[in-house]
């Protein structure tokens, strides 16, 4: 049986920080990490290609995107290139490499219209932001593909995950700074390091969901943001700090969805974040 070796690409976002930390700690040492910023691979293809040459990886974990809704208003060329086609691309590299792809899409994809709602892998997306509709579209066009596992994320918290809001304002908190969290904004998060260890585990180790295109990963729990912060503000006792207020308070261009749970209709287990608030 061929040892499974990882090319991960991305080395700076909080997804990638967690699976090559989890790699470590699990002593799962057959991976490679790429770092965007020192090897141009979304612009230049060939530069990958050599790397799998070399490499010679059983699987792939694209952990490139562009993440802010208000970045991807103002990039919308660069966000479609990144979020769409630059996966597209890679799908059509590994194909030919007979190689399996393992890519990230978002709740974002869906509109959020429908209060406590939890969206499975049977609802139709239907994105409000240029965010959700370049990683929208690139669930269509790697949809085709048999060797690409597309797994749905809600909003993630986690050791890495400090440019990201829970992560921000628990760091408000323990520099025992008033926060001001929404209510009227819902999720189903997520902890990274759980999601880092149903990649190892599950998906590199055990081979499962090999027959799947697309899954969602998600915690049971559905917590509106101050709900959640309150929480992890109970647990290190800074309660009085939290402030709740409706995300109208936040003046933005940009309208986010409000009403982003997911669920699965998979059976795993998901190793439930809603145990990691502290």
């Amino acid at each position: 049986m061929k040892k499974n070796r990882v090319l991960i690409l991305g080395k700076r976002g909080a997804v990638s920080k967690e699976i090559a930390n989890t790699f470590k700690k699990r002593k799962f040492n057959n991976f490679k990490i790429i770092d965007r910023k020192k090897k141009d691979i979304i612009n230049n293809l060939s530069i990958l290609n050599n790397l799998i040459e070399n490499y010679k990886p059983t699987h792939i974990i694209n952990c490139l995107a562009l993440t802010g809704l208000v970045y991807c208003e103002k990039n919308i060329i660069k966000s479609f290139n990144v979020n769409s086609f630059f996966p597209f691309k890679l799908a059509e590299l590994t194909k030919k490499k007979k190689l399996k792809l393992i890519h990230f899409s978002t709740d974002a994809v869906f509109d959020g219209y429908t209060k406590y709602k939890k969206y499975s892998e049977k609802d139709i997306p239907n994105p409000q932001s240029v965010y959700g509709k370049s990683k929208s579209l690139a669930d269509k066009l790697l949809a085709p593909y048999k060797h690409v596992l597309i797994i749905r994320l809600p909003i993630l918290f986690g050791p890495t995950n400090n440019k990201q809001i829970i992560e921000k304002l628990k760091s408000r908190l323990l520099n025992n700074k008033k926060v001001f969290a929404s209510s009227d904004i819902f999720s189903t998060p997520v902890y990274t390091p759980n999601l880092a260890e149903f990649i190892l585990s599950t998906i590199i180790v055990k081979n499962k969901f090999s027959s799947k295109n697309l899954i969602h990963f998600t915690s049971k729990k559905y917590f509106s943001i101050f709900s959640l912060i309150k929480k992890i503000a109970k647990n290190l006792d800074k309660e009085h700090l939290v402030i709740k207020v409706k995300d109208s308070y936040f003046k933005s261009d940009v309208k986010k969805p409000k009403n982003l749970g997911l669920r699965s209709i998979l059976k795993y287990n998901t190793m439930h974040s809603e145990n990691n608030y502290k």
